[in-house]
């Protein structure tokens, strides 16, 4: 039934299998079709081993398929490449349009990264968004809380994820001391819930790690060229959000108001409990969808180097007291 699927036309009776299948075995198998193959010579004829994934995947599919995309055009294979992005848009998941985002972003093969961007393009325009705004709502939340951080929970202790100023994942026990890394489920720990939580931590950080870089290249491209928000944009893509803004906090920002007048600021840190974490204290917060949503705000905010006639610096030092973001402003932007 995969043989016989094309894009746009699955077979009539794959859904309903599907239904009654266990994801994550679906997706192993999914992917052991596509090993198998490669290993017989990765024919053209049978390249619907690769637009199957769009209908066995899921995101442990889309980790594993995004490296070989990236290396596919390398050895030849543009025209699978361009089959691997498909799937990724048709999976569709926060991770999948990340991974998208990334290749179309960073990718050193210019035809699949024109692909990709082709691709995020025409998501964009659905929604009536620009790249860029598109590029801002495909961050995952990746379960953290409004603080941006994660308790992992390994039974009798806990531990505390945060980010530093790189989006490196950082890890504090419960006495708010902080460790070189996670560590190993011990004796004492619960048998299921310890080596849940490390396999949790080791995604999280493959993840944040694609995330990191692209955003970091995306915010010091925004400040090179003035790039404006809304501020309803700012709030919730930036400030707001429970990743990027370990980020934005990092930076100062520039308010323009209606009246030709802009004040610098940094965006708010959200209070953080500290109540040590402990066993079963805490439950990720609930995703925000994945669809974006349009923005109708007039206000904006932006930062970089060129925020007004005179060229400023951007700080990214975050260990003073951050101030309250001024009252609404017409337009702003990253600026010092």
């Amino acid at each position: 039934m995969l043989a016989m699927s094309k894009p746009g036309e699955v077979y009539p009776g794959v859904p309903v299998v599907r239904d009654l299948c266990d994801p994550e075995s679906l997706a192993e198998f999914g992917w052991a079709l596509f090993r198998h193959w490669e290993f017989t010579g990765a024919p053209l004829a049978e390249k619907w081993t690769i637009a199957q994934l769009a209908l066995t995947g899921d995101d442990g599919t889309v980790r594993r398929l995004t490296p070989v995309i990236r290396a596919w055009p390398g050895d030849n294979g543009h025209g699978k490449a361009v089959i691997g992005l498909d799937v990724l848009t048709a999976i569709g998941t926060d991770t999948a349009l990340m991974h998208l985002n990334s290749i179309a972003q960073r990718v050193k093969y210019q035809g699949i990264k024109g692909q990709a961007q082709a691709r995020i393009e025409e998501l964009a325009a659905e929604l009536e968004l620009s790249a860029e705004r598109l590029a801002d709502r495909l961050v995952p939340e990746f379960g953290l809380d409004a603080a941006g951080t994660l308790t992992l929970d390994y039974g009798p202790r806990a531990f505390l994820i945060g980010f530093d100023e790189h989006l490196r994942p950082t890890v504090a026990d419960a006495d708010g001391k902080r460790r070189k890394s996670l560590p190993k489920p011990g004796a004492n720990d619960d048998p299921e819930l310890a080596p849940a939580a490390r396999k949790r931590f080791a995604t999280l950080k493959k993840d944040v790690r694609t995330v990191a870089s692209d955003q970091l290249a995306r915010l010091e491209q925004d400040m090179l060229t003035g790039r404006r928000r809304t501020a309803a944009e700012f709030r919730e893509f930036l400030a707001g959000h429970p990743l990027v803004g370990h980020l934005v906090r990092r930076l100062v920002w520039l308010a323009e108001h209606e009246d030709g007048t802009a004040a610098s600021f940094r965006a708010r840190r959200t209070a953080r409990s500290r109540t040590p974490p402990t066993a079963r204290s805490s439950s990720p917060t609930p995703r925000r969808s994945a669809s974006p949503t349009r923005s109708t705000s007039a206000t904006g905010w932006r930062h970089g180097r060129r925020c007004s006639a005179t060229t400023r610096s951007c700080s990214r030092s975050s260990s003073s007291p951050v101030p309250s973001t001024p009252s609404p402003a017409r337009s702003a932007r990253p600026g010092a």
